[in-house]
C-alpha cells in the first residue's frame, strides 16, 4: 500500500524531473563553430581591382565614342604636344 508521504516524495521528484527538463540545453560547441562560417560566408566577396579597372577603362571608352570631336580635338592637341619640335623648342 502506498503512503501519503510516498505520494508527496514521487510527486517531488517528478517536479525536480520536470524542472530539470525545462532548463536550457547547453551550448554545443560544434553550432557555434558553424554559425561563425556562415557569418563569414555571407560577407562580401571584394571586387577583383583588374576588373573594376576594366570596367571604368569601358565606361570611358563609351564616353569617347559618343564625344567623336572632343576626343579627335585631344588627340590632336597631344599629337602637336609631344612633336619633337614643340618639345625643343619650348
Amino acid at each position: 500500500s502506498t503512503t501519503l508521504t510516498d505520494v508527496i516524495m514521487g510527486t517531488k521528484k517528478l517536479n525536480e524531473a520536470l524542472a530539470n527538463a525545462k532548463k536550457p540545453r547547453p551550448a554545443d560547441p560544434k553550432i557555434a563553430e558553424l554559425e561563425a562560417d556562415i557569418k563569414e560566408a555571407e560577407k562580401p566577396i571584394p571586387e577583383d581591382y583588374k576588373l573594376a579597372q576594366l570596367r571604368k577603362d569601358a565606361a570611358l571608352s563609351e564616353q569617347q565614342k559618343s564625344q567623336k570631336r572632343l576626343t579627335a580635338a585631344q588627340d590632336i592637341a597631344w599629337a602637336i604636344i609631344n612633336t619633337p619640335a614643340f618639345l625643343f623648342n619650348r
